[in-house]
């Protein structure tokens, strides 16, 4: 790093990108309902959607493969319901 600042500046902006990702996710995980998670999920993530299965979502979410369908499945009542 002493030889090229630029490389510091870089790598201190990175790291600061991923303390801050790092701090929304822990907050995510502390203060929203499983629900909450797979919305935010949904609208952060929408591409992502059709490459993943059920049980990577879960994962990432937190919460079993079994939760996600249950989730999902309100959201689809939900959706006819309204429609």
């Amino acid at each position: 790093y002493d030889e090229h600042p630029c490389w510091q500046v870089a790598a201190r902006k990175i790291a600061e990108e991923h303390y801050v990702k790092k701090n929304r996710r822990e907050f995510e995980f502390m203060q929203l309902s499983a629900d909450s998670r797979y919305e935010a999920f949904l609208e952060a993530h929408a591409d992502l959607l059709p490459r993943l299965s059920q049980y990577h979502i879960a994962a990432y979410l937190g919460i079993t493969p079994v939760a996600l369908s249950r989730i999902r499945r309100r959201r689809r009542m939900r959706r006819k319901g309204s429609g």
